[in-house]
């Protein structure tokens, strides 16, 4: 019999034993695989960590509108003046910065819309700029607003001084124009008024050399004598009032003045509570789905609706003390007003944090996984940031991107806490049905979907 004998003690293919130095390399190129596997394994993750970002950031760029942040102007001033006739002229030329919503001499009642958010600037001319200009004195030109964005208070400063220097130089291109005009008709009737001194022989040659009327020659006498004098006071005028015989003054009519760290407090608070309490209740869920309590409260059986009710109870206590000692610090800590009333604050809080409980069901709902809630939840703050007002305000954006933003919480939130907080007035109902609407609609999507959950087959 022939053939290879096989060496006692070793098994025929057996693997051969891995070296000392090569161990490490082995294992950890398996825990590269695991993880790869792990990561392939989830197609739903990759699209929320990668594309989803992205994807927000394009409908941010698509979404905003330059023209939205077009103002539209009232313009209050005397009946009948020059303004007034000028006022299409002036507004073409700043069409980039502002529209006009028509011109009117009660300054109440254009106020009245600036508070109402009908018009978004008021601007009121001076009565009496002419005797204004005449005392050594700038006519200034009021600009009021009720902007909180620190970005459009400054649009505003530059849109106004913009309009005032189109003004000065319309002014000044009248004057010029009526002064060559007078000089040009003085010169027709051969009368050189600069070369004769100012004399009474003006008035004397400008009647006919003494043969005319006395009565003429006391009204030339009496013109030139008025010119004498107002020559006079343009010469003693300052050269900057001369050639900039208006300014602008641009102010609020809030009730307090808002600096950037009173602009973006209330919008922090606001979007710091829905994304917790909405991670709460996500992960919630998804701790009892993993641990086996759904089919726990199948066998109950446990309906829908008392599990979501006594989710709710707990996380409306939660948010409530998050949002308390959220509200407190900016207000104590970082000295932001609060100047309307806290009954408001309390019910718009308390919308705030009952829809974003029913977006955390749908968040919740939606997750396979812990870390697809947590991926979730973090795309729907990346929302809230770029489309709940944080950044700008909703008139930056166009349909149909602004629609996103009334499905989110915060933004009603945001905009009643600012209202509340920083103008001193009631919220806008429409903020109230908003958050209102959401949590009706949230709820009843997050039962529905935890009763097919939990739906025995």
């Amino acid at each position: 019999m022939t053939g290879a004998v096989a060496a006692p003690g070793r098994r025929t293919g057996a693997r051969q034993p891995v070296s000392r130095f090569g161990r490490p390399l082995i294992q950890t190129l398996g825990f590269l695989r695991k993880e790869i596997v792990e990561v392939a394994r989830q197609p739903r993750l990759l699209i929320v960590l990668v594309l989803a970002p992205f994807l927000v950031l394009a409908l941010f760029a698509v979404g905003y509108d330059q023209q939205q942040v077009v103002l539209n102007t009232r313009f209050v001033g005397p009946p009948g003046s020059v303004y007034e006739a000028s006022l299409d002229e002036a507004t073409s030329s700043l069409g980039r910065y502002l529209t006009s919503a028509g011109y009117g001499s009660d300054r109440e009642a254009a106020l009245d819309e600036l508070r109402a958010g009908r018009v978004d600037l008021v601007v009121v001319f001076p009565d009496d700029p002419a005797g204004t200009v005449l005392g050594n004195e700038q006519a200034v030109v009021e600009v009021l607003h009720d902007k909180l964005d620190p970005i459009q208070q400054t649009a505003v400063e530059v849109a106004a001084q913009v309009a005032v220097a189109e003004l000065n130089a319309t002014v000044l291109e009248r004057l010029v124009g009526e002064t060559q005009t007078r000089l040009a008709t003085a010169a027709q009737r051969g009368g050189d008024l600069a070369d004769t001194g100012w004399s009474d022989d003006v008035a004397t040659a400008l009647v006919g050399g003494g043969e005319g009327d006395p009565a003429d020659e006391a009204r030339v006498r009496d013109a030139l004598e008025t010119a004498r004098a107002e020559g006079r006071t343009v010469l003693e005028l300052e050269p900057g009032v001369v050639v900039r015989p208006f300014r602008s003054d641009a102010s609020s009519v809030l009730p307090e003045p808002v600096t950037i760290t009173d602009f973006f407090a209330p919008a922090a608070v606001a979007l710091l509570v829905q994304h917790l309490v909405l991670t709460l209740i996500a992960m919630s869920l998804v701790a009892d789905r993993s641990i086996g309590l759904f089919e726990v409260f199948q066998v109950g059986p446990i309906g829908a609706g008392r599990i979501i009710v006594g989710k709710y109870l707990a996380h409306v206590l939660v948010g409530a003390t998050v949002t308390a000692a959220l509200l407190a610090g900016v207000v104590a800590g970082l000295g932001v007003p609060a100047a309307g009333a806290w009954w408001w604050l309390v019910a718009g809080m308390f919308g705030l944090v009952s829809a974003s409980i029913g977006l955390g069901i749908v968040v919740a709902m939606a997750s396979r996984s812990a870390i697809q809630a947590v991926q979730y939840a973090m795309l729907v703050l990346l929302g809230g940031l770029f489309f709940g007002g944080f950044l700008l305000e909703l008139d930056a954006f166009r349909y149909p991107v602004k629609a996103l933003s009334w499905l989110l919480p915060v933004t009603y939130g945001v905009r009643l806490l600012r209202d509340v907080m920083l103008r001193g007035a009631a919220p806008r109902m429409t903020d109230l049905a908003g958050l209102a609407s959401l949590t009706v609609l949230y709820g009843l999507a997050g039962w529905v979907l935890l009763a097919r959950r939990l739906r025995v087959s």
